[in-house]
C-alpha cells in the first residue's frame, strides 16, 4: 500500500464516529480525545514521519487542547513491521502518539548544559560501558561502533552505538536524574548508572529473533536487524513497538 493510499484510509478511519473494534479505546480515544488530522512530513534522517494532531475534548494533557505527535511512517519499515495495513497502523497511532509528542524545546536549557559538563567525555563513558558489560555478561567484544555481547542463556546480542552516541544517551539520562523527584528518585550524577540499567534491560528482555540493539533518533531500540529504522519482533505482543525506544525523558518533557 502506497503512502497516499494508507494516509487516505487512515483519515477515513479516524473520521468515523465509531472507531473500529480493533482499536483499543482504554486510553480514552473516541471519548476524551480524537485524532484530528494527519499529514506525511519528511525527517532529517531520510525516513518519513506521520504528523498526528490529537484534539482533546477536555484539557487533560499539559493544559493543551491540541497536541502534535510524529510517528515513523517509512514504507519499507511499515512493511517489515507488519504495519502497512490501515487498521494495524491506526491502532499503532492510538497506542503510540503520546510517546512522540513534538515539543517546542527538548534539547536546550540549563539542565542540558549542566549535564554535559558533569558527564565524562565519550572515551571515558565508552570504557565505563565496556567494563560494566564485561562484569555482567560472559563475553564482550568491542568493534568501536558495534559491541558483541555474549550471554550463556540469551545468546549473542549486537549493540550498534558509537562512543559519541552512547555519551548522548548518558547525558539524556543525567538530565532526567536532575529533574527526577519523589520516592527512590534518581539524583544528580546518576545518569551513567541509569543509562546502563536501561541497556541491561534491553539486552535481557529481547525476543529470540531480536539480536540487535540500535541507536535511532536519540534512543536505543531492540531490533531484528542491524539496519535502520529498527524493526521489532512480530512474536506476540512485543513491547514497546519499533519506534518507541528508551529515552531518558519523555519526548514532551522540556529539560
Amino acid at each position: 500500500m502506497s503512502d497516499d493510499e494508507l494516509l487516505a484510509a487512515l483519515q477515513e478511519i479516524f473520521a468515523a464516529e465509531v472507531p473500529p473494534e480493533e482499536i483499543d479505546r482504554s486510553s480514552g480515544y473516541g471519548d476524551d480525545y480524537r485524532i484530528e488530522s494527519l499529514r506525511v512530513v519528511p525527517s532529517d534522517d531520510g525516513f518519513d514521519d506521520l504528523e498526528v494532531t490529537v484534539h482533546f475534548r477536555r484539557t487533560l494533557l499539559s493544559h493543551r487542547r491540541d497536541v502534535v505527535s510524529r510517528l515513523l511512517f517509512d514504507r519499507a519499515w511499515r512493511e517489515a513491521s507488519g504495519l502497512n495495513d490501515p487498521i494495524a497502523y491506526a491502532a499503532h497511532v492510538v497506542g503510540r502518539w503520546h510517546l512522540s509528542i513534538v515539543a517546542a524545546e527538548t534539547a536546550g536549557g540549563r539542565h542540558r548544559a549542566a549535564a554535559e559538563k558533569s558527564v565524562p567525555d565519550a572515551d571515558a563513558s565508552w570504557w565505563a560501558l565496556l567494563e560494566r558489560l564485561g562484569d555482567l555478561y560472559d563475553g564482550v567484544r568491542d568493534e568501536r561502533g558495534v559491541i558483541e555481547v555474549t550471554d550463556t542463556d540469551e545468546g549473542v546480542c549486537h549493540v550498534h552505538v558509537t562512543p559519541d552516541q552512547w555519551r548522548s544517551v548518558v547525558v539524556d539520562f543525567e538530565i532526567h536524574a536532575r529533574l527526577d523527584s519523589g520516592e527512590d528518585a534518581a539524583t544528580s550524577g546518576d545518569g551513567p548508572i541509569e543509562a546502563m540499567g536501561m541497556l541491561e534491560e534491553l539486552i535481557d528482555s529481547r525476543w529470540d529473533d531480536e539480536q540487535h540493539i540500535v541507536f535511532f533518533r536519540g534512543g536505543l531500540h531492540q531490533s531484528i536487524r542491524a539496519e535502520l529504522p529498527p524493526v521489532r519482533s512480530q512474536q506476540p505482543d512485543p513491547e514497546p513497538p519499533a519506534d518507541g525506544g528508551w529515552f531518558a525523558f519523555a519526548p514532551d518533557e522540556d529539560p
